[in-house]
């Protein structure tokens, strides 16, 4: 009876609890590793190395999202959907526990680094990843009803896997983390495997030869062509120096908190992402309309450098653990909650069939020379500005964000 109540309240009709149960457990398996392997990736770094390195650490990662996502978009477009999503999530966990095992066994310096790259660069992999997989067993009508029940597992997911990250730090170590992040990408493998194998409709191989470069350029001709996405490029390069400008104090005001313990750096950077996620779910799920009713949901976006001027100018005043707690917070929380799908929305006077090419265009290069640009920027004001002074110049970044916007 409880569970009969459960899937009518959820909208899933009874020919679906099958695979909405499979593909929700997939986003939860998804979801929290992910939350435990950064967790686990931003510990071990910092306290292995110094956090000097963590602006080059940027500048590596825009290049490795970049070539990330073009492999899995050009395997996307050669193969069989559901071969692309079991393989990669198969290679994914035996990445993981490869990384694991050289960490425990050589504990050389080149491995954190590596751990963080990969962490960080197929995060975004693995997100567009699953959304594949909904997308594949799901029509029009079954994504309306389901994939808010999808979001909410994710959800649900990241806030356990963060949750639990102090636990298991504190029982196996900070390296333990990297373990058990694998042992939920098996564990998502598992499902993705049995979805694919009974959901997927077969598809053969596209002998087609792939024209992301192709993409890409006819997304810059459409951008070049227009005035209002010849500023989102820009403001896509800057939202990028923004939020690693306000990533790195973070990271250095942590580290020096949890100096020399990664177990528990790992526990407070997964408490604190938990409750992020928690309040950000709330503030998207109670707020965000009404804020889109009020004021549009373009002017939405303003909120973003607003809020970016207002955090750096607290982290400034306050450049301290706590200033750094509430500086990351409220970016994490405004830019989740509220403003990431008003700027999405920018996108829908695209039209349809260009749509895809402008954000592959957006997403590929503005938004990646943004990430790069930050760790250059950094790198090159620290060595006439301490890092508290970057915060000024994060601010002036934002102001200018503002006036283009």
């Amino acid at each position: 009876m409880l569970r009969d109540r459960l899937i009518t309240f959820l909208q899933i009709r009874p020919e679906e609890t099958r695979m909405a149960g499979l593909v929700a457990a997939l986003f939860l398996c998804v979801q929290a590793g992910q939350g435990i392997g950064e967790n686990a990736a931003f510990a071990l770094f910092l306290s292995s190395i110094n956090v000097d390195f963590l602006p080059y650490m940027y500048m590596g990662l825009g290049g490795v999202v970049f070539i990330a996502s073009i492999a899995f978009s050009a395997s996307l477009s050669r193969f069989q959907n559901s071969r692309v999503i079991v393989y990669l999530l198969a290679g994914s966990a035996l990445l993981f526990t490869v990384e694991w095992v050289a960490i425990i066994l050589f504990k050389q310096p080149f491995s954190y680094p590596l751990l963080w790259l990969t962490t960080y660069g197929m995060a975004v992999v693995l997100g567009t990843l699953v959304w594949t997989a909904a997308g594949e067993v799901c029509d029009a009508r079954q994504a309306k009803r389901l994939f808010p029940l999808f979001t909410s597992m994710g959800i649900l997911g990241s806030v356990l896997g963060n949750l639990l990250t102090g636990t298991i730090a504190s029982l196996a170590g900070a390296e333990g983390l990297i373990l058990f992040y694998a042992v939920l990408l098996a564990a998502a493998f598992l499902l993705a495997r049995e979805i694919a194998k009974a959901y997927f409709k077969p598809e053969a191989d596209n002998d087609k030869p792939f024209n992301l470069i192709t993409d890409v350029r006819v997304g810059y001709e459409f951008v070049r062509n227009s005035q209002l996405f010849r500023l989102i490029a820009v403001s896509s390069v800057l939202y990028s120096v923004l939020f690693f400008t306000v990533d790195f104090p973070f990271s250095e005001r942590i580290s020096d908190t949890y100096l020399n313990d990664a177990a528990g750096l790992a526990g407070f950077k997964g408490l604190f992402t938990s409750v992020t996620t928690a309040v950000t779910f709330l503030v998207s799920l109670l707020l965000a309309n009404r804020l889109y009713a009020r004021f549009g949901i373009v002017n939405s976006v303003l909120i973003m450098p607003i809020t970016y001027v207002a955090a750096f100018a607290v982290f400034f005043v306050s450049f301290n653990f706590w200033g750094a707690v509430g500086a990351k917070f409220g970016q994490l929380v405004i830019l989740g909650g509220l403003t990431g799908t008003a700027w999405t929305a920018l996108f829908n006077v695209v039209p349809l069939e260009r749509r895809g090419q402008v954000l592959a265009f957006n997403n590929g290069v503005p938004a990646q020379i943004g990430v790069v640009l930050s760790g250059l920027l950094i790198i090159l004001s620290r060595q006439l500005l301490d890092t508290q002074d970057i915060l000024l110049l994060g601010a002036i970044v934002a102001l200018v964000t503002v006036a283009i916007t």
